[in-house]
């Protein structure tokens, strides 16, 4: 995946914390895996089966958020108001250049015929906070908190912030995949599986200095 889609992720989860907003992280995702014969297979992960009964592997959006919306735009510039309701928002993020594939295209007219959200963010987090605005969606942050968090960085700025798990910084983490570095956390069985997602916020960004150099 690009830096630049990595990036948007990131704020995407941070900002539905600051707005106090569920998200979990989705995604299709194919793994190779031993079985008992010693064999290996593919596993695949995030399947759905769509409105034709086709079972498929791809396309799943990135995370699915359950917004409480407050107001629904219901065109012709009327909005309605509603009690504060949990909704299903999908969002898949690209990079400028990145193109939607026909899995992801089947994904969000599948989720839209049930009614669900489906945004497609391209470098940008903006349009989900005009989401937010327009369904109603309490803000839980003042606005330099979330200005923190939704300011572009460049990589270098980027991999200096300490991650939200572990508190190193990418350089410390290890592996493809950046798995924080449990030895260097005390073990803390809480890190397994965790890799590394920094920490955006302003706070994060104000403290954001180069650990010293460690080994591992």
């Amino acid at each position: 995946m690009a830096q630049n889609e990595n990036a948007v992720m990131y704020a995407v989860e941070q900002v539905c914390s600051l707005y106090d907003v569920q998200v979990t992280r989705e995604q299709s995702r194919q793994f190779n895996v031993q079985g008992a014969a010693g064999r290996w297979r593919p596993m695949f992960f995030g399947t759905w089966t769509d409105a034709l009964g086709r079972k498929r592997n791809k396309g799943k959006a990135d995370f699915l958020a359950r917004p409480r919306v407050r107001m629904f735009p219901m065109g012709n510039g009327v909005t309605q108001i509603i009690p504060y309701t949990p909704f299903p928002l999908w969002i898949e993020c690209k990079s400028l250049k990145g193109k939607q594939t026909p899995d992801q295209a089947a994904f969000q007219q599948w989720v839209e015929a049930n009614g669900d959200g489906y945004l497609l963010l391209r470098e940008d987090v903006r349009p989900l906070l005009a989401w937010f605005e327009a369904h109603g969606v309490e803000k839980n942050c003042d606005d330099v908190a979330l200005a923190s968090v939704v300011t572009p960085l460049d990589c270098t700025e980027l991999y200096l912030l300490p991650c939200k798990h572990c508190g190193f910084t990418r350089a410390l983490h290890k592996g493809p995949m950046f798995c924080c570095p449990l030895e260097l956390a005390g073990c803390s069985s809480k890190l397994i599986g965790k890799v590394w997602s920094p920490d955006l916020r302003r706070g994060a960004r104000a403290k954001a200095a180069p650990r010293p150099e460690v080994e591992i």
